[in-house]
């Protein structure tokens, strides 16, 4: 088994894959400004390095997830 099979959660997902908020606006087909709002609110899961904003793609989708809401029908 390789390094990067050791990184892999059983989705086939990498365990943890941190971007910035750049990429993770594209990653949620949404825009850097609209995603700044959730962040400022601290509605959305994301770490803080220096001066940077990183997001892991997993919390995000599960983040996402959560934000469902079932229709009435």
């Amino acid at each position: 088994m390789s390094e990067q099979d050791d990184k892999m959660n059983p989705s086939g997902r990498p365990s943890a894959c941190w971007v910035r908020i750049e990429a993770a606006a594209e990653w949620l087909g949404l825009g850097v400004r609209f995603l700044r709002r959730p962040v400022a609110e601290k509605r959305i899961p994301y770490s803080k390095v220096g001066k940077y904003l990183l997001f892991d793609l997993n919390e995000l989708d599960d983040w996402v997830r959560s934000q469902h809401i079932d229709s009435l029908s």
